[in-house]
Parts: structure tokens; C-alpha cells; sequence
């Protein structure tokens, strides 16, 4: 039986943004040393913080091998993301991005780089994530799982729930965000070096408006496994319902623009958005009855509000 060594193993290389992130983002690095996977590069991007964050992440990763450590003015993630990736190996054959507060879990580099590996006509392969706080203790058991796992898609005309089997397609992405966080995708470096970094200008669904491009080239292989832990801060802009459905438009707008020339994907992703948002308003709706008959005003109100805004995302032309 052959032995494989350290060089058989493709090479990964891990983008860590971090921004004001002193208290998290030591656990997060341990958690890619502590890696089974044998073969990666890490860089790590401070993005201006104004606490510790700098010094902690020097501190942590003193003396570990391939890694390097980058300061910058602050830019937002996606600026630190693109300058992180700038700075990888041209050695490296996969590409992943993990934010400074997420924590992955032992298996996650090798069992998203097994299952690419053994689909050489996918773009990237993505998994599962569950919520933590801000102590690393598990909350809202299996919601994550359970949503990201229900996937919707376009097919005909109709917008059905996807089977666990199918790949992520445009078809499936296209329709609403179904990749929790950067952290759960590993992606293709050549691909990505033919359809560019992150868009700067989005503020919160940039992730999403990357993934769509690399779902136009090709599947994106869904693996059915938790490989992180999705830690949730009240203050993130992912906790931030209003604020994501409207940078949400902004990165519809923008796909629009690459789709000029496909008017079938064109179609498709007016129709799948259309579908999914009045799917979303409706069961928001009826969230809100519910609470209401419950005494949970409250409640009420915030589901209300959120259909409201996704009733608004609905009016908004595309061209």
C-alpha cells in the first residue's frame, strides 16, 4: 500500500478577515491548527481593528509554518478578503475563507477537499454549519442544519424543494443564499481566478453575489455535514435583517448585469427570485398571525416588518 506524504495532499489556502475580533479570533485560528487535514497555507488579514486583534492573532500563530499575517486600513471584509487572496500560494489548488470568529470542526478541510476531489467538473464543494454564541455553546439546536438543508430551485417554471442528492446549482443559489458562510465553501482556485474576488461595494450578501458567479460556472457540490460553527454576534450585519434584504437587492442588481447575455439564466433567476420572495413573505405572514394569537405582539410585529421588507425586494425592477 502506497504511504501518502504532507505533498500528496492538495494545498489549501485558508483566509482568516478579522476585524476587532480580539476576544474570538484565537479560537479560530486553533481550530485550523487543530485541522486534520495535513496540507494548508493560512493568512491572516486584520482589517484596521482598533482593539488587540493584531497582536492576539501574531501571538497565537507564532512559529506555525506557511502562515502569514497582513494589517490593513480598514476596508470591510471584502477588501480583506480580496488582499488575503492576493497573497496565496499560486501553488495552492483550493481556496477557502473563514471569518475571524467562526470555529471549524476537526474534519471540515478534509471532508470538503475529499469531496472535491472526487468531482473534477465542480466548482466548489459547501457544507453545513450550526449556531454557537459568543462561548462557543451550541443555540438554536439544529435550526441552521435544519435551514440551510431545505433547498429550493427552479425547475420549469415552479420553484420545488431540492433533494439532498443535487448538487447547488444557479438554479438553486440563484434563488436565495443557501451557503451559511464563507467557512462551509471550498472553492476551485482556477475558477476563481477566472471570475475575480469579492465585490466591494456590497456590505452584506458579497458572499452571496461571489457564489452565484461560481454557480454560472458550473455545480457546486452539496455535502451533507456540519463542518463549522456559526458564531452569532447581535451586532454582525448577518444579524441584521433589514440591512441584509437590502444589500440583497444591491447583489440581485449585480447578477442582473452578468446575466445580460443569458437571457434563459436571466429569466430563470427573475422568476426563482420572484417565487422564493413571495414564498419567504407568506410563511413571515403567517408567522406573525400566529404570534399575535399568541399574545406576542412583539413577535408579531418583527414578522410582520420582515414581510413588508420582502414584499418590497419583490417591487424592485431588475433589468
Amino acid at each position: 500500500m502506497q504511504t501518502l506524504t504532507c505533498a500528496s495532499f492538495p494545498l489549501v489556502s485558508v483566509i482568516v478577515p478579522a476585524y476587532n475580533l480580539e476576544r474570538f479570533v484565537s479560537r479560530t485560528l486553533l481550530s485550523i491548527k487543530a485541522q486534520t487535514y495535513p496540507r494548508w497555507e493560512l493568512i491572516v488579514v486584520d482589517d484596521g481593528s482598533t482593539d488587540g486583534t493584531f497582536e492576539t492573532v501574531k501571538r497565537t500563530v507564532e512559529g506555525w509554518e506557511r502562515t502569514l499575517c497582513l494589517s490593513q486600513p480598514n476596508g470591510g471584509p471584502s477588501s480583506a478578503r480580496n488582499n488575503g487572496y492576493a497573497r496565496t500560494s499560486p501553488e495552492s489548488k483550493y481556496l477557502i475563507y473563514l471569518d475571524g470568529d467562526d470555529l471549524w470542526e476537526p474534519h471540515a478541510l478534509t471532508s470538503l477537499v475529499e469531496a472535491l476531489e472526487k468531482r473534477p467538473d465542480a466548482v466548489a464543494v459547501h457544507g453545513l454549519a450550526r449556531y454557537c454564541d459568543k462561548n462557543d455553546a451550541p443555540i438554536r439546536v439544529g435550526e441552521c442544519e435544519t435551514r440551510f438543508r431545505r433547498r429550493h430551485g427552479i425547475e420549469g417554471e415552479k420553484l420545488v424543494e431540492w433533494s439532498l442528492e443535487r448538487d447547488t446549482t444557479f438554479e438553486v443559489e440563484a434563488v436565495e443564499n443557501i451557503i451559511t458562510t464563507p467557512g462551509v465553501i471550498l472553492l476551485r482556485r482556477e475558477v476563481h481566478e477566472k471570475i475575480g474576488g469579492f465585490d466591494t461595494e456590497l456590505k452584506g450578501t458579497e458572499d452571496w453575489e461571489l457564489w452565484m458567479r461560481f454557480s454560472l460556472m458550473g455545480p457546486i457540490v452539496f455535502l451533507d455535514c456540519v463542518v463549522l460553527n456559526y458564531r452569532m454576534i447581535g451586532s454582525s450585519l448577518s444579524s441584521n435583517g433589514r440591512a441584509m434584504i437590502e444589500d440583497s437587492i444591491r447583489s440581485r442588481l449585480r447578477i442582473f448585469q452578468y446575466l445580460r447575455e443569458d437571457q434563459e439564466r436571466h429569466r430563470l433567476a427573475s422568476l426563482g427570485w420572484h417565487l422564493n420572495d413571495e414564498r419567504i413573505s407568506r410563511e413571515q405572514l403567517q408567522n406573525a398571525k400566529t404570534f399575535l394569537l399568541q399574545g406576542k405582539v412583539v413577535l408579531a410585529l418583527r414578522r410582520f416588518c420582515h414581510a413588508l421588507r420582502v414584499r418590497r425586494r419583490m417591487t424592485t425592477p431588475v433589468r
